[in-house]
């Protein structure tokens, strides 16, 4: 039978129970270099979450020990991941415990010496951050931005490494010069992914908060602002064009976007908030698990910890009290309000 399936029978029948996860978000720092402007954390509505002491290679070992037994996909991504100094010891024990993994970065900080390990490592994928052609992607991430991820990218690929992915996320800055991005990527021969990104409005966000305060005892207010953004106001024609175009055109490599949605979808995805999901439901909380830079296993994206995984296993907290209520919860609701536009639904 296959995971899909379990995890749906496992969503339908186990009362909030879920069975080890087949893939764990590791956030593996809230730090930055960077400030995109369309953040949840840093960008121009960002929360800027607080900064505690992260886990340390030793308390990341141990948290890596206690899940070799069910061998998870793992995602390291942050904050951005490079910025740690102690980041080629921490991919080593990845490596060491036989755990695969793959890196999302934004490319900035990869020089030789990262790019030879990293390419040695072998992971099972790096996706780094493109936004547009140069002066749009600077516009997005900052100044000489696009020209240290580009040669991030060369350099890796310069080591041997190709199981790359350019990831654009669009916005109302770059949507009208996603197609640019095709040239690029058969240029440097990696796949392309388009995102398209997390947002909400006041009117839902202050509805989310209702709901969630009804059911639990955590406060979102500083959590969940940072997705209530305006660069979703856009022309939804030209978008639909710049990607009609994209799909007929010839790419090397992999394409793919996130959701990806048929051109009527499009339209209901950024006009109608209210009304059009592209799922009814959510099965995130049953099949991957998100673990901060601190040790702590948090429910999902922006949302607070269920519990600690250094002072309990991390099957006790996948399936503890705080974990199996959520998920009851959430599928008492079906969808919480600000799951609308989420990309794991």
């Amino acid at each position: 039978m296959s995971r899909k399936i379990l995890d749906k029978l496992s969503y339908r029948f186990l009362d909030g129970y879920a069975l080890n996860p087949h893939g764990i978000i590791f956030e593996i720092t809230h730090r930055c270099n960077l400030r995109c402007k369309m953040c949840g954390y840093y960008g121009e509505k960002g929360v800027r979450p607080n900064t505690k002491e992260e886990l340390s290679v030793i308390e990341i070992e141990k948290i890596l020990d206690d899940i070799c037994n069910f061998s998870p996909f793992i995602t390291i991504t942050g904050g951005e991941p490079l910025i740690r100094k102690d980041i080629i010891e921490i991919f080593e024990l990845f490596k060491k415990k036989d755990l695969k993994f793959g890196l999302i970065t934004n490319g900035t900080l990869i020089n030789e010496s990262i790019a030879k390990k990293l390419a040695e490592l072998n992971p099972n994928f790096i996706t780094v951050s493109i936004d547009g052609p140069e002066k749009i992607h600077e516009m997005v991430r900052g100044p000489r931005t696009f020209n240290k991820s580009i040669e991030g990218i060369k350099l890796l690929k310069g080591n041997g490494y190709s199981r790359i992915t350019i990831n654009c996320v669009i916005s109302n800055i770059n949507y009208e010069y996603l197609v640019d991005l095709v040239d690029l990527a058969n240029e440097l021969d990696v796949n392309l992914q388009y995102q398209h990104l997390q947002f909400t409005d006041k009117k839902r966000n202050d509805t989310h908060k209702q709901i969630v305060e009804k059911h639990f005892s955590f406060n979102l207010e500083d959590r969940t602002s940072g997705i209530c953004t305006e660069l979703y106001d856009l022309d939804v024609g030209k978008l639909k064009d710049q990607i009609k175009k994209i799909k007929s055109l010839k790419l090397n490599n992999r394409l793919s976007f996130i959701p990806d949605l048929s051109l009527e979808e499009i339209k209901k995805y950024y006009l109608d908030l209210d009304n059009y999901t592209h799922s009814r439901y959510c099965l995130y909380p049953w099949k991957e698990a998100r673990i901060n830079p601190y040790g702590e296993m948090v429910y999902c994206i922006m949302e607070p910890s269920a519990g600690c995984l250094l002072n309990s296993s991390f099957k006790e907290v996948w399936n503890n009290n705080n974990m199996k209520y959520f998920r009851k919860v959430l599928k008492e609701e079906k969808l919480f309000p600000n799951c609308a536009r989420c990309c794991k639904i």
